[in-house]
């Protein structure tokens, strides 16, 4: 019996490793996406050296994307364990009454520019400044000379208490826009990187796509693993090819616990009587998120249909209308955002001048360690270099704005001369920071409207993710 067992796990040891020794499953350089006419594109990436290079994993784990993305959730990169949060978090509150919060941390040191450089960061689906692998890309950025604002999605962060009867959604930017003026109006000389991680690459594009002001705002954009079109990405994430339905089951079981801690203003009797359609029962029986949206989210929200919801709230419809120079980087064994669902981005960056789509063989979901041992990966992972590196070729490349957008230069980063209100973030007392043991804590009032929804908050509140 035991000498079965230990052929048959020797047989599959064998198998395991002669498959990770293939070629075709080896190193390679990343796929790159572009047009081909574009002179500014390609001047980028003579400058971006880490495009090319291959990649190279760790050999016993960095070639399978569930590993890839299971290390990142849990570590980070080797150092972050060690790593806390040196900032201060400052919270803002809506007219419907939403307590809005982000952190921010300063640069270690200067950069090599002498620039004053700041990533906006929009983390993935109920993520917030204390996930590992924000933690770990925070860590690195410091450390290279940026600043950067994390936005916290509402109703994550257990010590921010939810003040309204919603939560974050899968396309709502509000509480992005409100995060960015305010960081630029604190730091009106300042050049601003959009940059989000899965949902939060969904949630950068769509704020990108729906104004050219938005566009004008920053210097480039980064998204990160998002799955671009939630219509087509809905029988994916249904089928176990990869274990996206396992995936599926715990992001609904986070997104319950969310629901489960606030429930008290969440599903209070005034809500419930203003949205008898929602079925408490089954939204805690969910075992999807697609499940929550259809019960709970796209009611709260005002839609009529949950495809009407995804359709408002994917970045797919949103790509064309954006200008500025923007990268996109995805891998191919990626879990949860397969190969498939990659063509619109594909599509837009081979025809746009300003756009990038990078496509590595490994990688994962937010994964992307690298190193060339058997198992011990560098301290910083692949994608924060390609970040680094990416925004660092863009500054000094000074990219030509498109004519769709009014200047044909790349406008400085502030709000202009003040004669028109800032787009949704305006706030409207000045901020203070908080005394006490915990983080520095700066306040406001807050006041915004929803553009794609077309509502006032206080009218409809927008809630819950996807």
């Amino acid at each position: 019996m035991y000498l079965e067992i230990l052929l048959v796990s020797t047989a599959t040891l064998i198998w395991w490793f002669r498959s990770l020794l293939r070629e075709e499953n080896g190193p390679k350089l990343p796929q790159l996406i572009f047009k081909e006419e574009s002179r500014f594109t390609k001047e980028i990436l003579d400058k971006v050296t880490i495009l090319q290079e291959k990649y190279v994993t760790p050999l016993l784990w960095g070639r399978n994307g569930q590993w890839q993305t299971l290390a990142y959730g849990i570590l980070g990169h080797r150092k972050s364990s060690r790593w806390r949060a040196k900032g201060y978090r400052e919270t803002f509150q809506c007219m419907d009454g939403a307590t809005i919060s982000f952190d921010v941390f300063e640069p270690i040191v200067k950069h090599s520019s002498g620039a004053d450089l700041t990533f906006l960061i929009c983390p993935g689906i109920a993520n917030s400044c204390e996930s590992v692998y924000i933690r770990s890309f925070v860590q690195n950025a410091q450390n290279c000379g940026f600043r950067c604002y994390v936005l916290n999605h509402l109703g994550v962060v257990a010590s921010v208490k939810l003040t309204s009867a919603r939560l974050f959604s899968y396309g709502g930017t509000a509480e992005f826009a409100a995060m960015v003026d305010c960081a630029l109006r604190q730091h009106p000389s300042s050049r601003a990187i959009a940059l989000g991680f899965s949902m939060g690459g969904n949630v950068i594009t769509c704020w990108l796509g729906e104004s050219k002001e938005h566009q004008k705002k920053v210097l480039c954009a980064i998204s990160v693993c998002q799955g671009y079109d939630i219509i087509r990405s809905r029988p994916v994430l249904l089928q176990w090819a990869g274990l996206r339905r396992a995936y599926m089951f715990s992001m609904a079981r986070n997104m319950k616990r969310i629901l489960a801690r606030n429930r008290d203003i969440l599903f209070s009797p005034e809500v419930l009587t203003r949205h008898p359609e929602i079925d408490i029962k089954a939204v805690f029986g969910a075992t999807t998120l697609l499940e929550i949206d259809e019960y709970y989210t796209r009611v709260l929200k005002g839609y009529s249909s949950v495809d009407e919801m995804y359709v408002a709230e994917s970045s797919a419809h949103k790509l064309r209308e954006i200008h500025i120079p923007i990268m996109f980087v995805n891998a191919l064994d990626d879990p949860i955002v397969p190969e498939e669902l990659l063509d619109c981005v594909k599509d837009y960056a081979s025809t746009h001048d300003n756009a990038i789509a990078v496509i590595t063989q490994h990688g994962g979901h937010l994964g992307f360690f690298e190193g060339d041992s058997y198992l011990i990966p560098k301290p910083v992972s692949w994608l924060c270099r390609l970040v680094i590196q990416y925004t660092e070729s863009v500054l000094t490349n000074e990219p030509q704005r498109s004519d769709k957008l009014a200047n044909g230069h790349a406008a400085p980063m502030h709000r202009g001369d003040g004669a028109a209100p800032m787009h949704r973030g305006d706030c409207a007392a000045p901020m203070h920071r908080g005394d006490g043991d915990g983080p520095a804590v700066r306040s406001a009032k807050l006041l915004f409207t929803s553009p794609a929804a077309g509502r006032n908050f206080s009218d409809t509140p927008e809630n819950p993710l996807d």
